[in-house]
């Protein structure tokens, strides 16, 4: 039996990485059916239910699994995950705070959490940010939910966290780019130069040569670089 087990672990692990869901769900039913209350194959079960879009079947896995005694913060970040597919954004939450309270350390888990604050309203996904924030004491802990919200910044629809991040000083480089991607394409200059302080110096660089390039050399909005001379005018002609 200890044998079979094993094969079976060896078929579910191929399975999930392929993401081969019918596959994995059928072997995880397999060791269910000797190990009924184990809590890591039902969050593995509710996961592969969960990707073949039976939600509901998926919830009530994974509730099983917490029920059953999980401690994963896995299982409440994917019950979020459900909640979030049928369309309850505050059941998503619970799930997502929940992970968070059990220690979740993914960059996932503030991501989503931050998505479903912002599509309900832009200042609640700041305010949690902050708090977030002011609780990290760890280095790792703080790049990782700057991760989060980083990533979040650049999948929701509108450009409030993304501004929040960059006036902070805490945008990544990702987030940067975008920015600027779109300030220059709305051709508001003045708005784009605001930010390069808060990028790399070769970033400023290059994008102020860019800028500069699309008027005439010492005659544009721009200006000179710091410390550079403008050529003398042209002698006037007789």
């Amino acid at each position: 039996m200890a044998e079979a087990d094993r094969s079976w672990r060896s078929v579910i692990l191929a399975a999930l990485e392929a993401g081969d869901w019918p596959v994995a769900e059928g072997g995880l039913r397999r060791l269910l059916q000797t190990a009924p209350e184990r809590p890591e194959l039902l969050d593995l079960l509710g996961y592969a239910c969960f990707m073949q879009g039976r939600f509901r079947e998926a919830e009530a896995t994974l509730r099983h699994a917490l029920d059953a005694g999980s401690t994963s913060f896995w299982t409440w970040h994917k019950l979020g995950d459900v909640r979030r597919a049928l369309h309850d954004p505050t059941g998503a939450l619970q799930g997502y705070e929940a992970a968070l309270r059990q220690g979740s350390d993914s960059p996932l888990t503030v991501r989503n959490a931050m998505e479903v604050l912002f599509d309900r309203r832009p200042a609640e996904a700041i305010e949690r940010l902050q708090a977030l924030l002011a609780t990290a004491t760890e280095p790792g802990r703080r790049a990782q939910i700057l991760s989060g919200a980083c990533q979040a910044a650049l999948r929701v629809q509108g450009s409030e966290l993304i501004d929040w991040l960059l006036r902070q000083g805490l945008a990544d480089a990702a987030v940067q780019a975008d920015a600027m991607h779109h300030l220059v394409l709305a051709l508001d200059l003045d708005e784009a130069l605001q930010h390069l302080p808060s990028c790399g110096p070769s970033w400023a660089r290059a994008l102020r040569e860019r800028l500069q390039g699309l008027v005439e050399p010492g005659q544009g909005l721009l200006g000179p670089e710091p410390g550079q001379q403008l050529p003398p005018p042209a002698p006037a002609q007789q």
